[in-house]
């Protein structure tokens, strides 16, 4: 039996009101107005439309597949949500999910949309900064004329602007914003405490406490607990010591590694940006990190490591060159106070440190959260200096779907993604991108999770992702390169200025040989 498009409360972009206090985007974020264009597009789907007497389009069992970037435990939660809507559109519409690892799954999308296309997904939900790239080969098509046909009120006004802007490429819409994450620094609380320092809030005080947590070690007074100490026996974890500095050596207070995704995709970015630079120029996507803004963010990271006499730490907050996931040891053991971890871990560590801690206040009173906004810049006064760089997650229909049924389909399913990124989304640690949901007290802000660890990732208006550009992996992966060499021992002497314009010219090579074939 042929069934009408539901008319449910789910729509709830098209029926909440709008809080007063949603917040705007900071700059660096939103969309060029020269770049990048295409040619006009036509539509070209089959149209095997079925409307009834009041012109809405029917769907009778129609199945969508959808490839997404999450994996566990994101893809657990997004689970559930696709779950609710297969029961909310029994017998309209119904979806499959395949899960794969950001590392692989767009190489997989752009090698099976061209060679073999009947097996590639309707949807794909990936990240909206890639969009233009993909836009550029042909993957995605606009989303906005099967939004109309659904006739279900989307209205980017609803949503964050720099990540609503990501998804257009000129003046068409190529996908729907679902949420925005970023790294999040997670700290020792406990043993802030009882050495007297507090949880810092920007670099200087961040400097401040790494200093004296490393003075107060060398000095036999660090006061630490955690798994494996040396005085504490088998599943004891509230034994307080001493730090040995003889018997455990220099005491680095925040391990961290250029080779970690926290850092090569989210922290060095956000330090380019809270110093007033970008990673892509605004009328040609060309790279635009060859600034001194980007040299100063830069130069503030390799002082972690190596400190000098204009640092603002005295001492290194980490060993040098250290491999991928630095730190998760040093944190568990209380040998480390701070550590970098993707916003998706929150739950995670929360339920870490209530297991570890339940008798003693659990995470509450032993873990703090501190998003990265002020963490990588002097000066706060700035408008740019609570910036943070993350990724947007989105979804957009893919061109190998020639059916504009499931196109349409298609665009009701991105919709409702973006409707429910409160609820389980917030879980997962994931911002929503929707001004409605932001402001929604039933769908976000009395949700246990933003209570217990969301609330202090910072606003969704303070992030952002790099403007949208064809040249995203050449601009991306030469910044990566030029990032790890600025922060390897090999090349602590050589000045940033000279290894950010190296890898500028090198970009400039890999985008010319791509214009040349």
């Amino acid at each position: 039996m042929k069934r009408n498009i539901l008319t449910l409360p789910l729509l709830l972009l098209t029926t909440l009101t709008l809080g007063s206090c949603a917040g705007t985007s900071t700059s660096g974020g939103g969309t060029s107005t020269s770049y990048p264009s295409i040619d006009e597009w036509e539509d070209d789907s089959v149209d095997d439309i079925v409307t009834d007497g009041a012109g809405n389009v029917v769907f009778d069992d129609v199945e969508i597949s959808m490839w997404s970037v999450t994996t566990n435990p994101d893809s657990v939660y997004q689970d559930q949500i696709i779950d609710e809507f297969n029961r909310a559109y029994e017998g309209q519409i119904h979806v499959t999910v395949y899960h794969e690892s950001r590392y692989s799954i767009f190489s997989n999308l752009v090698s099976t949309v061209a060679q073999d296309p009947e097996n590639a997904p309707d949807l794909f939900y990936g990240y909206g900064e890639r969009i233009a790239s993909l836009v550029d080969n042909d993957i995605f098509v606009p989303m906005g004329p099967y939004l109309e046909m659904a006739d279900i009120g989307f209205d980017r006004n609803n949503f964050e602007k720099a990540l609503i802007d990501n998804c257009y490429i000129g003046d068409m819409l190529y996908g729907i914003p679902y949420g925005v994450d970023s790294a999040i620094i997670f700290a020792r609380k406990d043993i802030l405490e009882e050495n007297g320092l507090a949880v810092p809030t920007n670099l200087t005080e961040l400097a401040d406490v790494c200093d004296a947590l490393v003075d107060k070690a060398a000095a036999g007074e660090l006061m630490i607990r955690g798994e494996d100490s040396d005085n504490a026996g088998a599943g004891d974890v509230y034994a307080w010591r001493k730090y040995n500095p003889t018997l455990e050596g220099t005491y680095y207070p925040f391990p961290i590694s250029s080779g970690d995704m926290w850092i090569n995709a989210y922290v060095a970015q956000t330090a380019v940006y809270q110093n007033g630079g970008s990673l892509v120029r605004e009328e040609d996507g060309h790279a635009n990190w060859n600034s001194p803004e980007a040299e100063k963010g830069l130069q503030i990271l390799r002082d972690f490591l190596y400190p000098t006499a204009t640092s603002v730490n005295r001492h290194p907050f980490s060993k040098a060159d250290l491999n991928y996931d630095a730190g998760v040891t040093e944190f568990l053991r209380g040998t480390g106070v701070f550590k970098l971890d993707g916003a998706w871990s929150g739950y995670t560590n929360y339920t870490l440190m209530d297991n570890m801690y339940g008798k003693d206040g659990g995470a509450k009173e032993n873990l703090a959260i501190i998003n990265l906004g002020n963490m990588l810049t002097t000066d706060n006064t700035t408008s740019y200096s609570k910036t943070i760089f993350g990724d947007s997650h989105a979804a957009s229909i893919v061109s190998s779907t020639t059916s504009r049924t499931k196109r349409v389909a298609a665009s009701i399913l991105a919709n409702y993604l973006a409707e429910n990124s409160g609820g389980v989304w917030t879980q997962a640690g994931h911002l929503p991108a929707s001004l409605i949901v932001q402001n929604s007290h039933d769908l976000y802000l009395d949700n246990e999770y933003y209570e217990k660890y969301v609330q202090y990732y910072g606003s969704p208006s303070q992030y952002v992702t790099a403007l949208p550009t064809k040249y995203y992996d050449e601009v991306s992966d030469s910044f990566s390169v030029a990032l790890k060499a600025a922060m390897a021992s090999t090349y602590k002497d050589r000045p940033i200025a000279d290894i950010l314009q190296e890898n500028y010219e090198d970009c400039e090579l890999r985008i010319s040989d791509r214009e040349d074939l």
